[in-house]
């Protein structure tokens, strides 16, 4: 539901939901995206999380034949710090298979859209500006490849607002 959602908020962008249709365009966050998180190619990581594409089961029509493959990402929820760059490497192990990653912020609102091509590893450095919970999906692959990552306040925001309770 919210992946439709978060579709329909983008207009001119052509979504593929099976083979034969045309592919999504990519893109990185734009000025307003990029409030809430920034992408580098490179930099120094306080985290690596290696996020696998990975074929969990098969469709299989009336007469027993496969229709299609079902996919997941693995993991499929992690967490890291506002404003701490994290290094997300993703890893496309299918030989016949892309999937992408639509990145949403917590209103649901699309940030990002990469392309995660067959037997590639694809990494970027992503540091997150805002907490919350953001949810990401393979718009190639709906409804079941997806995921959410959250956002827990800055490591050092923490422990200041923890000092301060006990001050109270």
């Amino acid at each position: 539901m919210l992946l439709g959602a978060a579709l329909a908020l983008l207009p001119g962008r052509a979504w593929c939901q099976c083979r034969g249709t045309p592919r999504p365009k990519y893109y990185m966050p734009d000025p307003a995206a990029a409030r809430v998180v920034t992408i580098a190619n490179a930099g120094p990581a306080a985290l690596h999380i290696i996020v696998i594409t990975q074929a969990v089961a098969e469709k299989e029509d009336e007469g027993g034949a496969k229709s299609c493959e079902i996919y997941a990402f693995n993991p499929s929820f992690f967490a890291v710090y506002e404003n701490e760059p994290t290094l997300i490497s993703f890893r496309n192990y299918q030989a016949d298979d892309d999937h992408n990653f639509l990145l949403l912020d917590p209103d649901s609102h699309p940030l990002m859209l990469l392309r995660l091509p067959a037997l590639h590893e694809t990494s970027y450095l992503f540091t997150f500006h805002r907490e919350g919970l953001f949810n990401f999906h393979c718009t190639l692959h709906p409804p079941e490849m997806n995921g959410q990552i959250l956002v827990l306040p800055a490591r050092n925001q923490s422990a200041t607002t923890a000092q301060n309770e006990k001050k109270n």
